[in-house]
């Protein structure tokens, strides 16, 4: 499932474009949006809403609850980006 398909799909969340810059546009279902203020990049899952409720996170999790109380949508949410960990030998 793509990041588009999870937000309209498992969300609610009506996408109204797509950028170049690989963000999806959509009304901000926390307050009262009229302009598709709400940002999410389909790329990294970070977010910004430029009408002010939300001032740029990657705190989806906290996203997704205000929107969805009732489900705990973060780890399939999550789960559609691909992740690098790293380890580091400590130096003696």
């Amino acid at each position: 499932m793509e990041v588009r398909e999870f937000l309209e799909k498992e969300v609610g969340l009506n996408v109204l474009r797509e950028t170049r810059d690989g963000e999806i546009m959509i009304y901000c279902p926390l307050h009262d949006d009229n302009n598709a203020s709400l940002a999410v990049n389909y790329k990294t899952g970070k977010y910004h809403c430029f009408g002010g409720c939300l001032k740029g996170s990657n705190g989806m999790d906290g996203f997704l609850k205000a929107i969805r109380p009732d489900q705990d949508l973060f780890p399939r949410y999550v789960a559609m980006f691909p992740m690098t960990l790293r380890y580091e030998e400590p130096e003696p």
